[in-house]
């Protein structure tokens, strides 16, 4: 009775630190952009609390003071930060803050399998698309429905009415799924990862896939459409040797269908100067200068500094600089995770990054073309926003790392349990 509950009250725990990774962090809006200090503050008092908690954890369980080489992944990645901003003359509260969330994430890493991981983000983020999907749709018919909560505001006094598990903006110009997060681009990176945690750690629920692809296209997000597209081949890929589930794949099919016929004749969001298309040919576009400097500046800015980057203080004043320079426009927003990573940190460090991510695919199959397939998604998504300060980059990222020990674990579970049914044959 006792080892039940022992296993209960661990599994709640494991929930907690999914939801707290995920919510409590630069990338949420009650969290990141408030304009309301006092909550940013409860994110470091919070987020540092679960870095104490979960260390005393791994030490406790790891009595045998030694070094893996996970561990010397995680030194050498908040080496080479603090070494950036020495190096840059620049060493401030903020490098120190990067080191914090890269040491939580692998310490949550080294807490609970990849399998537990997925499934426990996948159910997370299937309540915030169904209660995002729902309240977005109401919002897109009634706006004042929503009046009567609380009027909340962010860091450039952008208002939404807060119901805590979801925040709509008060103006129907600004009507996108915002879910919880600071932008829509950031909400649907989430909703995509949860796509693919369910499509290889779960069995296949037609309204899961069609709540997630709802929830997606209301954030009218350029990247969450295209990674959709990739995800759309790769599920029809994996599902392709399934006779038993040619139902479900159709009705998935023609419900997509319906759907982008439908944006295609009755709105203008598809068309070449639309919401969402527009951004790659409009160079009066700030979005489109934004992500085209995203990608051009941060090369530029990794050629002056290739070996530890131009450190955070760096980025921030020579992107828009040159940024003007090229474009005309003095843009801020730089909305490129993997060449924001590049240009701050240097080659190393962003080594690491893309050699983790490769190994991440091992994680979902072994089929080639599918790990090419997720690689995809996971680069453009990449390119989407700037989750530089995000947790989930890392807890990835260390998954991918951990591969190989995780794999060979598993290898010797199944040859323990061959030789036991073996046994019980003879």
């Amino acid at each position: 009775m006792k080892q039940l509950k022992i296993t209960y009250n661990n599994n709640f725990f494991k929930t907690i630190i999914v939801i707290i990774i995920m919510l409590v962090s630069d990338d949420t809006l009650l969290f990141g952009t408030n304009i309301n200090t006092n909550f940013v503050i409860m994110k470091y008092i919070v987020l540092i609390l679960l870095f104490i908690i979960l260390s005393l954890k791994s030490l406790l369980q790891n009595k045998k003071l030694c070094l893996y080489s996970s561990d010397i992944v995680c030194l050498i990645l908040c080496s080479l930060v603090l070494l950036s901003g020495f190096i840059n003359g620049d060493l401030r509260s903020g490098y120190f803050y990067k080191c914090l969330i890269i040491t939580l994430s692998y310490l949550v890493v080294k807490t609970m399998s990849f399998e537990e991981f997925a499934k426990k983000f996948e159910q997370l983020f299937f309540v915030l698309a169904l209660i995002s999907t729902i309240c977005t749709i109401i919002a897109e018919v009634r706006l004042s429905i929503f009046s009567i909560f609380p009027v909340f505001y962010n860091s450039v006094n952008t208002s939404f009415y807060n119901l805590g598990v979801y925040l709509v903006p008060t103006s129907i110009s600004l009507l996108r799924n915002y879910g919880v997060f600071r932008e829509p681009g950031v909400y649907q990176m989430f909703l995509v990862m949860a796509l693919l945690f369910h499509l290889y750690y779960d069995d296949l629920k037609v309204s899961h896939v069609l709540v997630y692809i709802i929830a997606i296209v209301l954030t009218f997000s350029t990247t969450g459409y295209l990674a959709l597209v990739v995800f759309l081949i790769l599920f029809f890929i994996k599902k392709s040797n399934f006779l038993k589930e040619n139902r479900k794949k159709i009705l998935i099919f023609f419900l997509i269908t319906i759907g982008i016929i439908y944006l295609f004749t009755q709105t203008d969001l598809l068309s070449s100067s639309g919401m969402i298309f527009d951004k790659f040919s409009n160079t009066k576009r700030t979005t489109t200068i934004a992500r085209t400097s995203s990608i051009f500046v941060n090369l530029k800015i990794w050629e002056k500094n290739p070996l530890f980057g131009a450190g955070l203080v760096g980025i921030d004043r020579m992107f828009p600089q040159l940024t003007y320079l090229l474009y005309g426009k003095a843009i801020t927003h730089n909305t490129n995770t993997l060449l924001c990573e590049l240009a701050t940190y240097g080659v190393f460090y962003t080594f690491i990054l893309v050699n983790g991510y490769i190994k991440l695919s091992n994680l979902f199959t072994n089929n080639k073309i599918e790990r090419i397939l997720i690689l995809l998604i996971i680069f453009i998504l990449s390119c989407g926003e700037k989750l530089t300060f995000s947790p989930i980059i890392y807890i990835l990222l260390f998954y991918g790392i951990l591969f190989n020990k995780i794999k060979c674990k598993t290898q010797n579970y199944d040859k323990q349990v061959i030789s036991k049914k073996m046994e019980v044959e003879i």
